[in-house]
């Protein structure tokens, strides 16, 4: 049972160390914590994609590209989970805190 108890505590911690990095056109412009619920749009030359992040989780739940790929994935917010919109060239990638602090 301690175990159990220990592995539940582990992972809410874990969670609260990893951060949405968010990448166009090979160049990360934004960094979000899964910890804090957020909503964004993102606008660019490509087209524009919404971001949001609540109880943890990443969903793209709007996006103009033609295909739609990006709204279609699951939710993400595990380490190395990610969404994609090639259309736009965005990437979404859950990653550890530390590891964008060493990419800076």
């Amino acid at each position: 049972m301690l175990v159990f108890i220990a592995i539940g505590i582990y992972r809410a911690v874990d969670n609260q160390r990893l951060v949405l990095r968010v990448e166009q056109d090979k160049k990360v412009i934004r960094v979000l914590p899964l910890s804090k619920d957020h909503r964004e749009t993102i606008k660019s030359k490509y087209g524009t994609n919404t971001i949001v992040i609540k109880n943890g989780k990443v969903d793209v739940t709007k996006a103009d590209c033609k295909n739609q790929v990006c709204v279609n994935s699951r939710k993400i917010s595990k380490n190395g989970e990610t969404i994609v919109c090639l259309p736009h060239k965005l990437i979404l990638t859950v990653v550890p805190k530390r590891q964008v602090a060493n990419e800076k």
